[in-house]
């Protein structure tokens, strides 16, 4: 059976019941459904197949056959033959229940909706029906209908495990992190080896900042289940996030997860289409989950925009059903946009290598809906790691990382990196949409009569100990306040009590604390119009926040340590602000004392650094994407003069 990859969505069932027959092939039906039950799903499919040579409308042979294509996510296949048995007997809300799955494995939320709908109406009382019904609701953004289906399925069973763990991925979603881990807690106590659900709960406590605890809850789900791709997935991410973990011990991990899960793929590798020559028109195809109003775009949508079409013909990979208006801007500047969800690895890497792509370029790392596993395939002759992650992939497959000299200074990470380290003379461009962004106000200190620190990071970024530095911060200067960002629901009491009870045991006073919720991009911006200093987190530096804050007139305090993920201080370097990097604690404290005991100096800083900012590499989109394409050209023709 092939590996489960995605974990963090809603828990779906499947019912795997015959349908009951009194035919005189029973018996093989019976010994079918016995191989399919043991995971012997070859031996059931050939019994199957030769079933339905003999009688082409047997409808146990057909359900189960999509039963079987649904677990290994043939999804396409499943659908022809559910809609089989749909067409010989409609009255059977199994096959209704089991096709909506299929549906929504391929994405097609809207058909699996009518399915569950349908399988309802034949069974109002079916729990099946009513849970997986809430998962499409939820994935449509339709929570509260979702939250509906949830309840109704405990109202018919207070202890349906899936159910408690969906409702948890209700409530993060909508930023109630408390009632999350409350959920995916009485999951757990259900079913202590629902190894799901402990990745889940690693899912929220990440986010609430609680790491170590997060880590633990990874462990639990690997040791219960070790095939799970997108826990070591997670595990390996939230890696980054914790100054526990040196450069040596974080690499280490990745090696390891090559070896467990790609490795056996190598095999499957099949050889490349391309034409060996080193001047054509290239083809790029970029992967990403995040083509939408995502950080990652601000990034991306000048470099796309800026391509040279004579040279380079893009191909975006969309591993993701949100659209919206960025998405459109995006599929505007590509030559060819491909939806891929729900289309297995091996069908996606057929897919690339017919195309012919010569530059397959990942944008997600170990990130949320990735694909990583793909690259283990190689579909595409060369392959490259950019932007969406800051270390090594692990994988011995992945040739190419792009960087810069700042967060891999020559000499001292290529060890720590499984692929050939790619540096440009920056790292990334950023465009913000202007008619977007407020103006930069003047500083807010003058009016307050106090000074006001910030950090925008996401809040699984927070530790105890970049705390005990802002602490001391706060110590230093004692009518300072300090804004955080959370991803919890601010208006709620056990979140502002969490956030404040980590200042606590530093006497730190709630007057001296704000604590806000993640806000509309508009809003957002608005914000560092009350914020006078940002505080970057450690060890993962801010990116998409450093480059808003910057922009919105507000400098940034770094401090940069021996990961990647720490070195971040590439947008001060490029503004002349390297005097903002810190590479001690102490340095840190004593920057922001500096800061804010010249307000004069802090607000000449502040208004210029727009201005500086549209001035700089930062924001020349045109020379970065030419550096960019002279990298592809380079590594091309590196692989033909190789192969």
């Amino acid at each position: 059976m092939k590996k489960i990859k995605s974990l963090k969505k809603k828990q779906q069932t499947k019912q795997v019941n015959p349908i009951t027959q009194s035919s005189t092939i029973k018996k093989e039906i019976q010994l079918a459904f016995q191989h399919h039950q043991a995971g012997e799903l070859q031996q059931a499919e050939t019994i199957y197949r030769q079933i339905l040579q003999k009688q082409p409308n047997n409808i146990d042979a057909l359900y189960l056959l999509g039963l079987m294509a649904n677990q290994i996510k043939n999804y396409n296949v499943a659908i022809k033959l559910l809609q089989k048995t749909l067409e010989i007997d409609n009255s059977n809300s199994l096959s209704y229940i089991n096709l909506g799955y299929a549906f929504k494995g391929l994405g097609k939320l809207d058909e699996a909706v009518v399915c569950y709908q349908r399988a309802l109406v034949l069974n109002p009382n079916s729990i099946e029906a009513h849970n997986n019904l809430g998962n499409v609701l939820s994935d449509l953004g339709k929570l509260d209908e979702a939250v509906k289906c949830y309840q109704r399925v405990l109202i018919l069973n207070p202890n349906y495990v899936q159910t408690h763990n969906n409702l948890g991925i209700i409530f993060k979603k909508i930023g109630k992190l408390g009632e999350a881990i409350a959920c995916y807690q009485r999951a757990l106590a259900l079913k202590p080896d629902f190894a799901e659900v402990h990745n889940n709960l690693g899912e929220a406590l990440k986010d609430r900042g609680m790491i170590d605890k997060a880590i633990e809850h990874y462990r639990s789900a690997l040791e219960i289940n070790p095939t799970l791709v997108t826990v070591y997935s997670n595990f390996l991410l939230a890696l980054n996030y914790t100054p526990d973990y040196n450069l040596a011990t974080i690499f280490l991990e990745h090696k390891k997860f090559n070896e467990q899960y790609a490795v056996p793929l190598l095999a499957s590798i099949q050889p490349h289409l391309n034409n060996h020559d080193s001047q054509k028109k290239l083809k790029i195809g970029y992967i990403s989950a995040d083509f939408y109003a995502h950080s990652l775009s601000f990034f991306m949508e000048p470099v796309l925009a800026q391509h040279n079409r004579e040279q380079f013909e893009v191909f975006c990979y969309y591993n993701n059903t949100k659209t919206d208006k960025v998405t459109q801007r995006l599929q505007k500047y590509a030559d060819h946009w491909i939806n891929c969800i729900g289309i297995s690895d091996e069908e996606l890497a057929e897919k690339i290598r017919q195309a012919q792509i010569d530059i397959l370029v990942d944008l997600i790392g170990y990130t949320s809906n990735n694909r990583i596993l793909l690259y283990t395939l190689k579909p595409a002759p060369v392959q490259a790691a950019y932007l969406g992650y800051p270390c090594t992939t692990g994988l011995a497959t992945m040739d190419y990382k792009i960087t810069d000299h700042i967060i891999d200074p020559v000499g001292k990470t290529e060890a720590y990196h499984t692929e050939k380290l790619i540096r440009l003379p920056v790292y990334r461009v950023v465009d913000f949409k202007t008619e977007e962004s407020p103006e930069v106000n003047s500083l807010p200190a003058f009016k307050a009569g106090q000074v006001t620190f910030a950090s925008f990071n996401h809040f699984c970024k927070i530790n105890p100990y970049i705390i005990s530095i802002w602490v001391k911060i706060l110590t230093a200067i004692s009518d300072a306040r300090l804004l955080i960002v959370i991803k919890d629901d601010a208006n709620d009491k056990n979140a502002q009590d969490y956030v404040k009870g980590l200042f606590a045991p530093y006497n730190v006073t709630d007057e001296q604390l704000e604590i806000v919720g993640t806000k509309p991009f508009t809003q957002y911006l608005k914000l560092h119009n009350n914020v006078d200093i940002s505080l970057d987190s450690f060890p993962h530096m801010g990116g998409t926040t450093t480059f808003i804050s910057l922009w919105m007139g507000v400098p940034v305090i770094t401090l940069s340590g021996q990961t990647s993920a720490s070195h971040g201080g590439s947008p001060l370097i490029s503004l002349g602000l390297s005097d903002l990097i810190a590479y001690t604690p102490e340095e840190y404290v004593e920057i922001a004392i500096r800061l804010a005991s010249n307000l004069g100096e802090l607000h000449q800083l502040r208004m210029k650094l727009r201005d500086n900012m549209i001035n700089s590499p930062l924001m020349d989109a045109k020379a970065f994407t030419i550096s960019l394409e002279n990298a592809y050209r380079e590594i091309w023709e590196s692989w033909c003069n190789t192969t």
